[in-house]
């Protein structure tokens, strides 16, 4: 009936998360908030052999996400990795000012 008069009702559905994979160590949940295609290097016919794609993404964090998620414990693993990566480095770096004292 709603068709009618043109209204469409959409229920909830929860999409599977968008990962941003920068590389094996690098994964972060993203909302795409653009996209566009420039196409280039055309042949005769109306086929290109050249495409420019460029995306805009904002990283999600855990309030963006539900908590039972794939994207939060992403999110989550993600940051848990940085805050190790730092501590090495913090580690690193102490160890090189000891080789420098006098000591």
């Amino acid at each position: 009936m709603l068709a009618i008069t043109g209204v469409t009702p959409f229920a909830d559905v929860e999409l599977p998360p968008v990962l941003f994979v920068w590389g094996p160590s690098r994964v972060v949940p993203v909302r795409l908030t653009s996209f566009s295609v420039t196409r280039g290097g055309l042949r005769p016919n109306p086929e290109s052999i050249q495409a420019k794609v460029q995306l805009g993404m904002r990283v999600l964090s855990y309030a963006d996400l539900k908590q039972d998620s794939i994207g939060h414990g992403v999110y989550l693993a993600s940051q848990i990795q940085k805050e190790v990566l730092a501590r090495l480095n913090m580690v690193g770096n102490v160890e090189n000012l000891l080789k420098m004292l006098p000591i």
